[in-house]
């Protein structure tokens, strides 16, 4: 499985909910409170880390990318003195990847046989032992299957909450806005305007789509509806939440559906969205 794949992939896909909401928590955290964890942040947004940012709405999207580089973390940051003083003492100890490869249904080789095919004996398991084991998976594609997978499942909650990426994206558009031009490639002076500004591009049609069902046709300030089946006359607006006035990107993740009055009252102003939703029943 690859990111290729994205496009070509069945249009339901079954939810493990396996840590989903544990990933949804912490990757929720690092946006709304980022400064405790800004040199974590910074590895994905410093930098040269604008670059990922380039290509216009592509579907593996730019928080997609981040949800994979947290999971990736913290899988490794969870790699301490007690994963190794339990695996050495405790034979019904597994790792969480052998539990999560498991849970999903992904064909591996589990890390009990991994250290007999390499001669390791259990007393000799070091920190070390377990990111040799992480990196036979990522090898052997196992690892980077699962990554996929729960990054998938992440992305469909998050993508819910216009306010986190409304956050997530003012992170990216800090980036983007210190991008000088003259300091560019000729490949990549070709996705900007002027200095932190990329140019606007016309929105794909499944960007519209998944903009319009995710906010039911609803502008998502006021509330109205602009579906057409109320009114053949309402216009629907597909706003950039962070304008690329100011260093916002054209991907999916950064779009909401405005009626037309309030995205002329919008314009170019600072990133705004609503926090309020339809319930479901009442």
């Amino acid at each position: 499985m690859n990111k290729q794949n994205l496009q070509t992939q069945s249009k339901f896909f079954a939810m493990e909910y396996y840590n989903t909401y544990y990933f949804t928590n912490v990757l929720h955290g690092l946006i709304t409170d980022s400064f405790p964890y800004l040199r974590t942040l910074d590895e994905f947004f410093g930098d040269s880390g604008y670059k990922q940012f380039l290509t216009n709405f592509p579907k593996y999207t730019a928080l997609h990318n981040f949800i994979e580089f947290i999971i990736d973390t913290v899988n490794y940051e969870t790699i301490d003195d007690v994963v190794v003083d339990s695996l050495a003492n405790d034979k019904s100890y597994k790792l969480w990847v052998n539990n999560a490869l498991k849970q999903y249904g992904i064909e591996h080789m589990d890390f009990s046989s991994w250290l007999t095919s390499h001669n390791i004996k259990t007393e000799d398991i070091t920190e070390d032992t377990v990111i040799d084991y992480y990196s036979f998976l990522r090898d052997e594609g196992p690892y980077d299957e699962l990554l996929m997978k729960i990054t998938e499942e992440v992305f469909f909650l998050m993508f819910m909450n216009r306010e986190f990426l409304k956050e997530f994206n003012n992170m990216i558009a800090f980036s983007i806005s210190h991008v000088d031009m003259n300091m560019l490639p000729k490949n990549e002076k070709k996705f900007f305007k002027k200095d932190g500004v990329i140019k606007r591009v016309n929105i794909p049609v499944w960007a519209r789509r998944a903009i319009f069902f995710r906010d039911r046709g609803l502008c998502s300030s006021c509330h109205k509806d602009i579906s057409g089946l109320v009114s053949i006359h309402s216009n629907k607006h597909f706003d950039h939440i962070v304008s690329l006035a100011h260093g916002g990107i054209n991907d999916v993740t950064n779009l909401q559906l405005l009626c037309e009055k309030c995205n002329l009252k919008k314009k170019d102003g600072l990133p705004s969205t609503s926090k309020y939703y339809e319930r479901w029943y009442m």
